[in-house]
């Protein structure tokens, strides 16, 4: 971007044009000129009213340096809660690259310098990896494992256990029931044996 200022209390007009391109017929009341592509630029001022007396100012944009170290690979990045109710996780990235400085945003906290987190819970994990952001707003989302990123299955299992193990034993008694209700049907009376029984009686 080019932000342009003049040490003048007057009101004044601007051109922006890159180098070896045509010069733009009129000029425009805005002094910020956003999302430029990288190369020289001519920048052109003048007082309103007095057109003909102008400055212009030659000007470079760099291409800003991408983002790398964006994956973050396990175990070393980071770890989850080892249960539901605990906030004994953690997160450690170190991207680099981009136009410092960083601010990297996660779950519902402030927004901080570096991308170290600690003390996660598995709601905020389940809420997604953190974002990074460089002085360039350019952003970037941390790319963890699929594999390892937690999601909320890993705490059905202890939200409601007594719930799970009564299932299973009241689930396991029905199954018996059963059971024992077709063995009896089938095998206690002979009209209801299979003709091609070999066994016993």
């Amino acid at each position: 971007m080019i932000d342009i200022t003049l040490n003048t209390t007057e009101e004044f007009v601007t051109k922006v044009w890159k180098v070896n391109e045509n010069e733009p017929s009129s000029y425009q009341s805005k002094t910020h000129y956003p999302n430029l592509g990288a190369g020289k630029y001519n920048v052109k001022t003048a007082l309103v009213g007095f057109m003909d007396c102008s400055s212009i100012l030659n000007v470079d944009i760099t291409e800003p340096a991408g983002f790398k170290n964006l994956a973050v690979k396990y175990p070393g990045g980071f770890e989850w809660p080892t249960s539901c109710s605990n906030a004994d996780g953690w997160i450690k990235w170190s991207p680099s690259g981009g136009v410092k400085p960083y601010k990297f945003y996660f779950a519902n906290r402030t927004a901080q310098d570096t991308g170290d987190f600690d003390a996660v819970n598995i709601i905020e994990f389940i809420s997604g990896p953190p974002v990074l952001i460089d002085s360039n707003n350019c952003t970037k989302t941390m790319s963890p494992p699929a594999d390892y990123w937690p999601s909320p299955e890993n705490c059905q299992t202890e939200d409601v256990p007594y719930m799970i193990e009564g299932s299973v034993v009241l689930a396991a008694a029905f199954i018996i029931a059963i059971v024992a209700g077709i063995s009896y049907s089938c095998w206690s009376s002979t009209k209801q044996v299979p003709k091609n029984w070999k066994g016993g009686k």
